[in-house]
């Protein structure tokens, strides 16, 4: 299906003795391809013995749709989409394994066991939001992992404003936020040894359309906080070429543009929170966030505390954020 539709996409109309010769199957397999589409909520014309035309596009995220206008060297080259898998990242990982390249991305409609961080269960409503993981293959020590998680958080929130307008926050360390409610949670998951890491899977999950329904006190959906509905074609695109030019400024050694973009986002900085880790936790006013993307909290004694974020669990005093 997908193969039929790259070539509608194109533009205009496509015999479908074309499509039968590029693809190397039947007219039969032709025209069962171009119903596969119609059935999936694309408006294909058949032209009297001229061929087919696409008239319009559903909102999907089937990787045609990402792909074209897409303006990235490596990031979603290739995009690999599935409607339903376990999870994105766990996906991505089976297409490390492959030895899928750099930019490599897992894109689906919905995941029957996504995950969080520190093991939450990440609910996935069938085609109301994005999930995906982008392979990374750096040239990184494992401690830089921190950094990049930020720097997706970063992303994504740069996405959301190309694609809709609409202003997207932080919350310390990878929540991204709209209008005081969260839209995107981020995992990243790394195989490594001691000295190199040998490849990351950087997986986002986006409430588009809507937000689990238990989750309404602290979660919202980004048509909801812009006021329009979002085609989450263009959101996966928005945030790829994010992604790419932020991924090249955290290959320059010692560049820190980006970090100083994550601070003015940031949601947590000015606020007081509460950090809870697993033996302790403290109360105080988040100061800043480092070179290397971990909190610093000035607790209620004077007393400046540097917050990694694999470490602790940090929340607002007055609410989520």
């Amino acid at each position: 299906m997908e193969e039929v539709l790259r070539l509608l996409l194109s533009g205009g109309i496509v015999s479908g003795a074309e499509i039968s010769e590029r693809l190397g199957v039947t007219r039969a397999a032709v025209w069962k391809r171009v119903e596969q589409l119609r059935a999936a909520g694309y408006q294909v014309e058949a032209v009297g013995r001229r061929g087919y035309r696409l008239l319009s596009c559903p909102d999907a995220l089937h990787a045609p749709l990402v792909e074209r206008g897409l303006r990235t060297k490596w990031a979603g080259h290739p995009v690999c989409y599935q409607q339903s898998v376990d999870s994105t990242n766990l996906w991505c990982k089976r297409l490390a394994a492959q030895d899928a390249p750099h930019g490599a991305l897992a894109l689906s409609g919905t995941q029957t066991a996504g995950r969080g961080r520190r093991g939450r269960v990440w609910e996935s409503p069938e085609d109301a939001g994005i999930f995906m993981t982008l392979l990374l293959r750096p040239k990184a020590h494992p401690s830089q992992v921190a950094q990049l998680t930020l720097l997706t958080a970063l992303s994504v929130a740069e996405g959301i404003e190309a694609a809709t307008g609409a202003r997207a926050g932080i919350k310390w360390p990878n929540d991204v936020v709209m209008n005081g409610k969260k839209v995107c949670g981020i995992l990243l998951e790394m195989s490594a040894d001691e000295a190199q890491v040998q490849y990351i899977v950087a997986g986002a999950g986006i409430n588009v359309h809507a937000c689990p329904a238990d989750l309404v006190k602290t979660a919202t959906c980004v048509d909801e906080a812009c006021g329009r509905r979002v085609l989450r074609a263009d959101l996966t695109r928005a945030f790829l070429e994010s992604f790419e030019r932020r991924y090249a400024m955290f290959e320059r050694s010692g560049e820190q543009e980006w970090i100083d973009d994550y601070r003015a986002r940031s949601v947590t900085l000015g606020q007081r929170v509460c950090v809870v880790g697993a033996d302790t936790s403290f109360t105080g006013t988040a100061q800043d966030v480092d070179a290397l993307g971990a909190l610093v909290v000035e607790t209620e004694d004077g007393e400046r505390r540097t917050v990694l974020a694999g470490d602790v669990s940090v929340r607002g005093v007055m609410g989520y954020v």
